[in-house]
């Protein structure tokens, strides 16, 4: 009696630890499960929040470079400081000027937003829906899809991209703006190679592309206003030739 006993322990005891083995395995599985989407998340609550913040920021900056001529020369030689650091990093010569150019911006903005502020915001919302829709467009037709990343979180990431692109450290914001486009869409949780391709044909259409179609116009109207009869001064009365 006492040696079944003894057996029918030994096999409980088998079977409890067989269970929690399976359990464990079970939680294992399941933090595994998690992790990525978890990292995921993490990822996706940073990027919005570093969108608030760079709209806040981009918001605070436009309101006091509006503010007075003085806080828009302010900013100018604080952003030509950083961009010489930063430039400076890559063997760029250092800037020089961007306070006048700040200055000259605030007195451009004042006067047209007096004047034209209705059409002036209809055709900026409408630019930057139709960049928008272009990178929506091209992330649905490489297979980034919607479970991936959602409408919403492609609108922050192109928001955030714009706000940061704000001063063009590079000619049109080439290789800068890429780089927070493919970080943020990765971020939001979409596969790097897809967001990769996605970016690559977005940039194409709305950088690329419209340099060569840029240029063409640009010729043409040179040639049209050199083409363009010269204007005779009207000969002041009373000085005809007799």
């Amino acid at each position: 009696m006492g040696l079944l006993a003894v057996q029918d322990h030994h096999r409980g005891a088998g079977l409890g630890s067989v269970e929690q083995l399976h359990q464990a395995r079970h939680a294992g599985a399941g933090l595994g499960a998690d992790g990525p989407a978890g990292w995921r998340r993490r990822g996706r609550v940073i990027a919005a929040l570093l969108g608030i913040a760079g709209l806040v920021a981009a918001i605070v900056i436009f309101a006091l470079m509006l503010r007075s001529e003085e806080q828009a020369r302010r900013f100018g030689l604080l952003a030509g400081r950083v961009a010489t650091r930063l430039l400076g990093l890559v063997g760029r010569p250092p800037v020089a000027g961007w306070e006048l150019a700040t200055v000259k911006f605030r007195s451009r903005t004042v006067g047209l937003v007096q004047g034209r502020w209705v059409p002036i915001t209809v055709t900026s919302l409408a630019s930057h829906l139709s960049l928008y829709l272009v990178l929506l467009v091209t992330l649905r037709h490489v297979g980034v899809s919607d479970v991936e990343v959602s409408w919403a979180e492609v609108l922050a990431v192109f928001a955030f991209a714009r706000l940061a692109t704000a001063i063009p450290l590079t000619p049109g914001g080439a290789g800068f703006v890429e780089a927070v486009l493919i970080g943020g869409l990765v971020a939001a949780g979409g596969a790097r190679p897809q967001v990769v391709a996605a970016v690559l044909v977005y940039r194409a259409l709305t950088w690329l592309l419209p340099i060569p179609v840029g240029i063409g116009t640009y010729l043409w109207w040179r040639r049209r206003s050199l083409e363009a009869p010269e204007t005779q001064a009207p000969t002041p009365v009373g000085l005809e030739a007799t």
